[in-house]
């Protein structure tokens, strides 16, 4: 499994541990291969849609994002699991992200695009680790410009 994450999922990020998780199931396999490296993607643009980010692929090369790409080798029905976690947690169901997939260094990889149309005035982000460490009041502004109708908190 390749899987590229730019967001919350992230190494520091809110929900790290979902993918320590899978990282725990991939040592439980004999071949034991885990690896996670920071890398840009070229064609993938981060929006800030409120407390987390959403990115869409636009094929475009000068759109650039920062994500963890992740190689999990796991037994085909932890993948399967660990993907129908990760769609309850994006919310694939109910239309928030969907599963898409990007070429990178490694191979196509597995990433969660957001679904919803945005403003034209959305703010992006080139990387969201780094985006959250601007202030909070200036974050909520970010947010307010695209409007309430993107804002998510979840």
């Amino acid at each position: 499994m390749l899987l590229a994450v730019y967001g919350t999922l992230r190494k520091g990020g809110r929900l790290e541990e979902y993918i320590n998780w899978l990282e725990i199931e991939a040592m439980k396999t004999e071949s034991k291969i885990f690896r996670r490296e920071v890398v840009e993607l070229s064609g993938l643009k981060i929006y800030v849609v409120g407390a987390v980010p959403g990115a869409k692929i636009t094929n475009d090369c000068h759109d650039k994002a920062i994500v963890d790409l992740i190689h999990a080798q796991v037994l085909p029905h932890v993948e399967e699991a660990y993907l129908e976690f990760l769609d309850q947690v994006e919310g694939v169901e109910g239309g928030l992200y969907k599963r898409s997939y990007i070429k990178t260094p490694k191979g196509k990889a597995l990433v969660y695009t957001f679904v919803p149309e945005l403003p034209e005035n959305t703010v992006s982000t080139m990387d969201w680790l780094s985006y959250l460490e601007k202030p909070a009041e200036e974050r909520l502004e970010d947010i307010k410009k695209a409007g309430a109708e993107v804002i998510i908190l979840r």
